[in-house]
């Protein structure tokens, strides 16, 4: 059984690490938006269309545009899954060791 300097570091850890994964999945999230808005932008686009290189802009066709935006959704949603999957499976591990924390304090304050 593990102490309980042990399971509250383990407590601090799991929660730092959730904190940081629901701030990653937040940026996906608005990456998302914005490749979801640029496409509806794109349907409507006429004349040349431009794609930004580093700090150049180069023209491109409408089609390679509206290519290379699905490709980026497509991987921002893997991404995205991967990181709601890890996110609960994080959650469920605080879950466990919270409930390992308040029984041990029980068991504490059963022992006075």
């Amino acid at each position: 059984m593990k102490s309980l300097e042990q399971l509250q570091s383990e407590y601090r850890t799991l929660y730092q690490q959730y904190q940081y994964l629901a701030m990653q999945k937040q940026q996906l999230e608005m990456q998302t938006k914005e490749l979801e808005d640029a496409k509806k932008d794109l349907k409507t686009a006429k004349g040349a269309v431009f794609k930004a290189s580093g700090t150049l802009l180069i023209e491109v066709s409408k089609e390679d545009a509206e290519k290379d935006l699905i490709e980026k959704l497509e991987l921002i949603t893997v991404r995205l899954t991967g990181m709601i999957k890890q996110e609960a499976e994080t959650k469920d591990r605080i879950d466990t060791v919270l409930k390992s924390l308040q029984e041990m304090d029980k068991g504490l304050g059963e022992s006075k």
